[in-house]
């Protein structure tokens, strides 16, 4: 299984800067040595857990959070009643309101509404070693030989022992489902200050990923084959990331996938195609000004997209970023479609529009290269931009939006990008 995620990692252009296996030695001795850390601190503590434990989610619940008999997902629940060690959560409460009082550190609101209401409830400490599982990481405490650490517990304290040497906790976010709201909003933040660790810059919570109108779970055997990608790895991360409202849950939707897959091909990776292959046609090799030139009212219009699109970039609002990259593509298709450029006989006519489309462009895939980098480097390829003959890289493309009068092209037709 860890193998095939790593497949998919790569299948997607996905990097990964650290990877905590639980089954390693090296966090099973970090484990061992935090437990001890918490217990000395007597922020863990030996007592009697009771309530209902669901063996296919590995968790426990209590009474009142039963829903018919079952666990708050469906499935069947046992009462258990058995010694454990706990960790004091109701200990941090406080800090746990202050931290979920900072709007913004929780997204989105009502997400951080539900984390809220959990802390003006009843917060029970929590169980963090179980006597009913053949794995994990032993506690090696005696009267508790057979125990072993929480499996939640365990891969939290993946994360607080792993980060710290990497240096991941300047700027980090986190993204979670919103299943494990208690855990990550809640268990996370009040281990962090217990170790006095950092805490994250922002917590990100995700819906579920449905389909036929139920949650599509590992739990129940369900799956959506990750492999291969929808077209290439871009085009993946394109229909991903544009299949619904981030934060909410998402009906993945086999049509839904097909018509966005077309989005990327007809208002994108065919536009650029579409451009050089009528500036070939032409011998057009090359556009821009000698100098500073203001730019097109249309460009300036395309340019001017930017702040709406930083703005659901910010809102962690993907789904409307990609909203709105389409619709500058679409705007683009249309200007060359309204101009009638293939009709156009006259050079310095067609010179003009095409300077315009090609810093139209040029801002287009500044616009998609975080989401389709891969895609935006081969448009990058074909437009050849440059400043005084210093070609214009995907790393500086961001800082020349508000110059494209400054920018000279060289258009290259090639192959189609799909």
């Amino acid at each position: 299984m860890r193998a095939h995620y790593r497949e998919v990692q790569l299948a997607y252009n996905v990097p990964v800067d650290v990877n905590v296996h639980t089954a390693e030695e090296s966090h099973k001795r970090k484990v061992v040595e935090a437990f001890t850390k918490l217990l000395s601190s007597g922020d863990i503590y030996e007592g009697l857990h009771q309530g209902y434990f669901s063996p296919a989610e590995d968790a426990y619940y209590t009474k009142c959070q039963l829903q018919n008999g079952r666990s708050p997902q469906g499935f069947a629940v046992q009462p258990v009643a058995e010694k454990a060690f706990f960790f004091r959560l109701s200990k941090y409460r406080d800090a746990l309101r202050q931290i979920m009082g900072k709007e913004g550190f929780l997204l989105p609101d009502k997400r951080r509404n539900e984390a809220l209401a959990l802390l003006s409830s009843d917060l029970p400490d929590i169980a963090v070693t179980r006597s009913n599982t053949e794995w994990g990481v032993p506690v090696n405490v005696p009267g508790f030989e057979g125990h072993t650490v929480y499996v939640w517990l365990d891969a939290l304290l993946g994360y607080a022992t792993n980060y710290p040497q990497k240096g991941l906790y300047t700027n980090t976010i986190m993204v979670f489902g919103k299943d494990i709201l208690r855990f990550i909003a809640l268990v996370w933040p009040a281990l962090l200050i217990a170790f006095g660790l950092p805490l994250p810059q922002q917590l990100i919570c995700h819906g579920w990923l449905m389909h036929n109108d139920a949650k599509i779970s590992k739990s129940k055997g369900e799956k959506v084959l990750a492999l291969p990608p929808v077209g290439a790895p871009d085009v993946a991360r394109f229909v991903l990331m544009n299949l619904g409202a981030f934060g909410e849950d998402i009906q993945f939707d086999r049509d839904r996938v097909e018509n966005l897959v077309e989005v990327v091909r007809d208002k994108y990776a065919n536009l650029t195609h579409r451009l050089t292959g009528l500036l070939n046609k032409r011998n057009v090799e090359q556009l821009g000004p000698g100098g500073q030139v203001p730019p097109d009212l249309f460009v300036e219009q395309v340019v001017g997209r930017w702040r709406t699109l930083e703005l659901t970039m910010r809102q962690y609002r993907i789904d409307k970023y990609g909203d709105e990259v389409s619709r500058v593509a679409a705007d683009i298709n249309s200007y060359i479609t309204q101009n009638r450029l293939w009709e156009i006989q006259d050079e310095k006519e067609l010179k003009r529009h095409g300077l315009v489309l090609c810093q139209s462009l040029l801002a287009l895939t500044i616009y998609v290269y975080p989401i389709m980098p891969t895609l935006a480097q081969l448009n990058l390829e074909r437009l050849q931009p440059d400043i005084d003959g210093v070609p214009v890289g995907i790393g500086t493309a961001s800082d020349i939006l508000q110059n494209l009068g400054r920018v000279a092209f060289k258009p290259q037709h090639m192959g189609a990008l799909m």
